[in-house]
């Protein structure tokens, strides 16, 4: 904004020795003005493009000692003439300031205050309550493992773990969430919980959302992206102590990987292979569906018997073609075979499987000119480098 700003003052300058200020009042530099092409176009588009707080730095920063008020009026003026259509012309009214939202990252509770509303999960106890209170004050809350809640309903107390705990007011909604988090995500509609855990950061190529994998369904992986305001989270992170409750096969790979992610590269109207779970018969039959939509890491696809519209991962084992990855990745690990690595099977595969792509979602620095680093760095291609088919080691 300050070159910007350089640039306009420069550019002023230069309008005003082509007007010929230093000419007496009689010659008419607003004509003149009107009439040049070059210097007074380039500075009417960059004043359009500054917002309204920006003006008051500029004016603030030019000396008016040395600048003829006389032109500065009279260029002013030809701003709001609005006879000329040619000119751009700023508006009297002040532009309306656009508030954008300052992302910042989540920093993790230490303290749990006393009567805070928790939400509960109790579907391995339904003897326990959906909702209650904190009976004591927590001062260290990452090494406790279990709270005294309060049931204002029927005064009640109960001694329940933390992981099954979690706070019941939401994240704010410019909060970066972390990898692994355990949080809880009510549907607003059906008000169901759902539990699950962040399996990709919020960022710019999610639209600042969280890619939440759900673990109610053990056997069919389902996930979905949610605002960060739309999530509550667990007071206890202890990612091995949920991970063993869960016992969910594909997040144990999928996180162990990362990250490195193995998806399926699939293009709006193209047609994919799904595990047919959606009916009450033959459950390991692959169908036909139809891809309708790509939103991030995640695909719409229509099954092509019933039309029902459905979102997937587009990792997800559902997928005839990630199935067939996964299985091959079990077989090798089991008959005791060294187990590939993502990129190891994109080169010895590429031309079976073409629409399989591997995404790192680790950014490597070229700042430190580290042997280390760029060694890790060659470890995985990046996406564009899958698609276009091109390796980085040769």
């Amino acid at each position: 904004m300050i070159q910007l700003f350089a640039l306009i003052l420069m550019l002023n300058e230069l309008s005003c020795n082509l007007c010929d200020l230093s000419f007496p009042i009689t010659v008419k530099p607003d004509e003149k003005l009107r009439q040049s092409t070059t210097v007074e176009s380039i500075l009417l588009h960059l004043f359009d493009l500054l917002q309204i707080e920006d003006y008051h730095l500029l004016f603030s920063t030019i000396n008016f000692q040395t600048i003829d008020l006389k032109w500065l009026e009279n260029f002013s003026r030809i701003y709001n003439d609005d006879k000329d259509d040619s000119i751009i012309h700023i508006s009297s009214t002040p532009a309306q300031i656009i508030n954008r939202p300052i992302y910042t990252n989540y920093k993790p509770m230490h303290m749990v205050y006393l009567r805070e509303n928790l939400l509960i999960k109790n579907d391995l106890d339904l003897r326990l309550p959906l909702k209650g209170i904190t009976n004591t004050f927590i001062a260290d809350l990452i090494h406790t493992k279990i709270i005294n809640i309060l049931d204002e309903t029927t005064s009640k107390t109960y001694d329940i773990p933390t992981k099954w705990l979690y706070f019941s007011k939401p994240c704010e909604s410019n909060i970066i969430l972390p990898l692994k988090l355990r949080v809880l995500i009510i549907d607003s509609q059906t008000n169901c919980r759902r539990y699950g855990f962040i399996g990709e950061e919020p960022g710019k190529n999610n639209d600042y959302r969280c890619l939440i994998f759900f673990t109610d369904d053990k056997t069919n992986m389902s996930a979905n992206y949610h605002p960060s305001s739309h999530i509550h989270i667990c007071l206890d992170q202890t990612f091995s102590i949920h991970t063993h409750e869960c016992q969910n096969d594909f997040l144990d790979r999928y996180f162990a990987s990362y990250p490195e992610r193995m998806m399926l590269r699939a293009k709006e109207g193209s047609l994919v292979k799904v595990r047919n779970i959606f009916t009450n018969f033959n459950h390991n039959l692959f169908i036909h569906a139809l891809v309708v939509q790509i939103d991030g890491s995640m695909m719409q696809i229509e099954l092509s018997h019933s039309k029902q519209r459905i979102w997937l991962y587009r990792g997800s084992p559902l997928l005839d073609q990630m199935h067939t990855y996964y299985s091959t990745q079990n077989k090798a690990t089991i008959n005791g075979f060294a187990r590939r690595t993502a990129r190891q099977h994109l080169s010895a595969r590429r031309t079976n499987a073409p629409e399989i792509i591997c995404l790192n979602d680790q950014t490597t620095t070229t700042t430190v000119p580290s042997t280390t680093m760029i060694n890790k760095g060659k470890l995985v291609r990046t996406v564009e480098q899958a698609i276009d088919g091109i390796d980085e080691t040769s």
